[in-house]
């Protein structure tokens, strides 16, 4: 029986959305069992903006948020702190949060009904707010156990108590982490095991939104350039990780604890050719962790 939540916000240059970030988590506690005991923590990695400023403000009227904040710009070394670090209690319902999402106010009550009904289940995976097509390819993936959106989901006690055992934690430097930890809870963290159903859930009435990114200005274009630069590395990190867990140990927990350390398992076959843009992203991509290899 679940009698503890823990939200882990993780929050970098989010000055502009944390707040309305933790006040629909506040909204959505209150909405909770009285039963049920929680306690928000909120990781703000790297910021340069007024980020650490809004956030103290808002905790130091909440006895149940705390903040703490790190150098390092990292959203996987930032889960690691969260998790390794500012996790209270063992039997907890851990809920992770991107500090530029809100949440919907009966989405933590859903997350742990779901626990309940499905007591072998590692992750409980949130969907997005309707908002197109694309939407809703990502919420018929997560309702079929297929996807994991890092903006929102749950980590439950028999996965909590497994990446304590394993010691596994998240590369520092990898770009999609919701990727990696969706593969580890599928194959039960060894690739030999294959992908099991009923690792991963999708829950419906855990909803979320998010700031969405359109490129119709010279900054936001930008923004979408560099997130398409973001998708081609993540693209080779996982090529790359494939290829570690084949070549050398399929333990999940045994990767190395910088992203780097693995790019030297990177082989031209990584480089999609489906379309132009992404042979001349991966090809840029691949050049420069080669670089980075080089000088590690």
């Amino acid at each position: 029986m679940i009698r503890h939540i823990e939200v882990c916000v993780v929050a970098h240059n989010e000055e502009d959305f944390i707040v309305s970030c933790l006040e629909s988590i506040e909204v959505a506690l209150a909405n909770m069992p009285e039963s049920i005991a929680f306690k928000v923590h909120i990781v703000n990695n790297g910021s340069s903006d007024s980020s650490e400023s809004i956030i103290d403000s808002f905790c130091s009227t909440r006895d149940d948020f705390d903040a703490k904040h790190i150098r390092l710009g990292d959203k996987s070394n930032a889960w690691n702190v969260a998790i390794y670090e500012l996790v209270q209690n063992s039997e907890s319902l851990i809920v992770v949060v991107d500090g530029d999402c809100t949440i919907s106010a009966d989405s933590l009550v859903a997350l742990l009904e779901g626990a309940k009904l499905n007591t072998d289940a590692y992750l409980l995976a949130a969907i997005p707010e309707p908002i197109g097509r694309y939407s809703e390819s990502i919420t018929r993936n997560t309702l079929n156990g297929k996807a994991l959106s890092g903006n929102f989901y749950a980590i439950t006690p028999l996965f909590y108590e497994k990446i304590k055992q394993t010691g596994f934690m998240l590369p520092v430097g990898l770009i999609g982490d919701d990727s990696l930890l969706a593969w580890v809870a599928q194959c039960d963290f060894k690739l030999s095991n294959g992908v099991k159903n009923g690792l991963m859930v999708g829950i419906k009435g855990a909803l979320f939104g998010y700031h969405r990114l359109v490129p119709n200005t010279f900054k936001n274009i930008k923004m979408y350039w560099r997130r398409l630069q973001r998708y081609s590395l993540r693209h080779i990190q996982q090529n790359c990780i494939k290829a570690y867990l084949t070549l050398e140990n399929d333990d999940f927990a045994s990767l190395p604890s910088h992203v780097v350390e693995l790019y030297r398992y990177h082989r031209p076959e990584h480089i999609r050719t489906d379309n132009r843009l992404n042979t001349f992203l991966d090809t840029r991509t691949s050049k420069q962790i080669k670089t980075i290899s080089v000088e590690k």
